[in-house]
């Protein structure tokens, strides 16, 4: 039987505050898809394709994952749950919400420093930042962007990036937490920070942000978007959606979308 909120929420209009198509006009019951904010382009295309294949509604709602992961646990009606990392994973099966038999690696990415418009950053050595580079000299006046590096895989993976790199202590005080890695995209592009740290997916769709290099991928615990289904009657269907994250097709979309092939 599928978990509701406590203060209860009909499915239609749980579709309308989420931008999803109005449950009226679906037939049945629509997934419901809980994904990382990082993953709200290359997700939103999925849902549509998987949508016309299979005649299955589909509604998503994006944030970061650490929040997402503490509604599921306080039960919220959600189907499917993709994670940017394994550790909030992890947390959600622990607390019994979903089966640990449909945790699935569905795609990579990479850590990236992004530069805001009109900042001037030194060249970073064949594209790789390394413990060598004078971050902390960048626009000293400025802050840098950061997803809270206490919950937001994206700024977990960056605190252990520069602290593998001794690049931590030099601009601690510079950086301002914020929600998601969306977030983080937003300031830059305003040009609100001297830059941030988000994954090289998002550049793409940035108009103004601009890469400036690539933390190596062994500074920090692996990036690996997994997925899981929260058990409820939506158990079929949500097989099949996770079934369409690692086939060909969706792997094709990933990389449109500036994200790597899962990895064991």
């Amino acid at each position: 039987m599928r978990k509701f909120f406590k203060h209860p929420v009909s499915i239609a209009l749980l579709a309308l505050c989420l931008g999803g198509i109005p449950a009226e006009s679906r037939a049945g019951e629509p997934l419901v898809i809980f994904a990382a904010s990082s993953l709200t382009n290359v997700v939103t295309k999925l849902s549509r394709l998987f949508e016309n294949k299979h005649d299955q509604g589909v509604v998503v709602s994006f944030a970061a994952t650490s929040v997402l992961a503490r509604q599921i646990k306080d039960g919220a009606p959600a189907d499917v749950f993709i994670s940017a990392n394994t550790a909030w994973m992890d947390d959600v099966i622990d607390a019994g919400m979903i089966a640990p038999d449909s945790r699935t690696i569905i795609a990579g990415n990479r850590l990236a420093l992004a530069g805001a418009p009109g900042v001037s950053f030194p060249p970073v050595t064949g594209g790789v930042l390394s413990g060598d580079y004078p971050l902390a000299t960048v626009a000293p006046d400025l802050p840098f962007g950061i997803g809270n590096p206490d919950h937001v895989p994206a700024g977990i993976y960056t605190r252990q990036a520069l602290q593998s790199l001794d690049l931590w202590q030099g601009i601690e005080k510079r950086l301002i937490p914020m929600p998601n890695v969306r977030s983080v995209m937003a300031n830059i592009d305003r040009g609100e920070v001297a830059g941030g740290f988000v994954y090289t997916s998002d550049l793409g769709f940035s108009p103004n942000a601009r890469l400036i290099g690539l933390f190596p991928a062994t500074a920090h615990a692996p990036i690996q978007y997994m997925a899981g289904i929260i058990g409820g009657d939506g158990a079929r269907a949500a097989r099949l959606f996770l079934a369409f994250l690692v086939s060909p097709e969706a792997e094709n979309v990933f990389k449109e979308f500036g994200f790597l092939p899962p990895t064991p």
